[in-house]
């Protein structure tokens, strides 16, 4: 028993080709058409994860990342891996701003496309133009977002090997 999307669901929206059907969202054609690197493309992924999971409680993982501890969690360690989660996300905002991270949840959690957002962002503009504009503007703000995680692991590193440098 295969499943598809329902006919209407097949008329609204592209879908990538193979099984299981996905669709493909803004994200994926910043990629396929380069306008974004790897690393952007990646960084926006696990925005998306630890968005659903700091906002949602749930996580998509694959199955090789399981291991023997991974689910050993109490209600209350659950959620304060969520609140710290979710710290870091508002870090990430304050980083790039309030309008780029709106920006980021039309485009990566609500899957808007650069069409409505540009009729939602720049209603006096020509669509088209107003579409690349905004296309544009989101591949900036998934390369700062890039250059911000990658901040953040830069910090880590020096944190681990120097851990009193917060005092």
């Amino acid at each position: 028993m295969t499943t598809m999307p329902t006919p209407e669901r097949l008329r609204k929206s592209d879908f990538a080709a193979g099984h299981p059907h996905r669709v493909v969202t803004a994200l994926d054609a910043l990629l396929k058409s380069g306008d974004i690197s790897d690393q952007a493309y990646a960084a926006a992924r696990k925005w998306r994860r630890d968005y659903l999971f700091a906002r949602f409680g749930y996580q998509e993982i694959s199955s090789q990342r399981l291991g023997t501890t991974y689910y050993k969690h109490d209600e209350i360690s659950w959620r304060m891996t969520r609140a710290e989660v979710w710290r870091t996300l508002a870090e990430i905002r304050t980083a790039i701003g309030a309008e780029a991270h709106r920006r980021l949840e039309w485009g990566l959690i609500e899957e808007v496309s650069f069409t409505q957002m540009a009729a939602k962002i720049m209603p006096h503009r020509r669509v088209d133009d107003a579409r690349k504009r905004v296309s544009a503007q989101f591949a900036l703000t998934l390369s700062r977002l890039d250059e911000v995680y990658q901040e953040r692991r830069r910090q880590e590193i020096v944190k681990r090997r120097l851990p009193n440098a917060d005092a």
